[in-house]
């Protein structure tokens, strides 16, 4: 059996959430999934525009600072993060950054149900 690659966060404001969401998606890239593959929802533009930003935030900053790329590696359970690694997912955050899904929960429920009219 294989494990379920899909998780729910559900917390008060300011318990991290933001934090655990980016976490997940960037470690769901590490092992091999497309930017443009996984799918982050949140109620609010705000805090979905928020995700984008701690996302390519943290990347970038993985790139450039080996103490930030350590890190982030520990923080995604991938301690032993290469330089190399991390410009890998910098550059498929970038080149998929018009296709990320990463929205309020009616844009997607949206874009769903628009599929099948």
């Amino acid at each position: 059996m294989t494990e379920n690659p899909h998780r729910r966060v559900l917390a008060s404001a300011g318990t991290g959430k933001t934090h655990r969401l980016t976490s997940r998606f960037l470690q769901l890239m590490v092992e091999g999934s497309e930017a443009r593959t996984i799918l982050a929802t949140t109620f609010t533009r705000a805090a979905a525009a928020e995700i984008r930003d701690r996302i390519l935030t943290r990347v970038a900053m993985a790139v450039l600072d080996p103490g930030e790329r350590e890190d982030l590696g520990e923080q995604i359970d991938h301690p032993e993060m290469s330089p190399a690694q991390a410009s890998f997912l910098l550059e498929g955050l970038l080149r998929d950054l018009g296709s990320l899904q990463i929205s309020t929960i009616d844009s997607f429920i949206g874009r769903v149900t628009s599929a099948f009219s």
